[in-house]
């Protein structure tokens, strides 16, 4: 096996549990309503992973899944806004032609 697909888990990782800068959110906190711990502090133990309680734990996720709605409305609005303005820099950089009367366009 080649060293990149080695890799792969790890950089899906980084990728799904890093801040976003366009919705300004993490991609796992949007889909599970919840952070992730990140392996270095399940070996550490980190005070996360000393209090972890599975009954704890399924109530908080539920609780957190039930707040989840505010943090994707506003990555959704943030997602809008940058796509308006990105609508908005190349309308005013393109150059608007009109068909002539002897051409038709279609």
């Amino acid at each position: 096996m080649s060293e990149w697909t080695e890799l792969l888990n790890e950089i899906l990782w980084a990728y799904r549990t890093t801040t976003k800068t366009l919705i300004g959110e993490i991609l796992f906190l949007l889909t599970y309503g919840t952070e992730a711990i990140i392996p270095i502090e399940i070996g550490c133990l980190s005070a996360r992973v000393l209090h972890f309680s599975p009954q704890n734990n399924k109530q908080g996720l539920i609780f957190n899944l039930e707040l989840l709605e505010e943090p994707i409305l506003i990555a959704a609005i943030r997602n809008e806004a940058c796509k308006h303005k990105a609508t908005q820099y190349y309308n005013t950089r393109v150059k608007k032609t009109e068909p002539s009367n002897d051409e038709t366009w279609y």
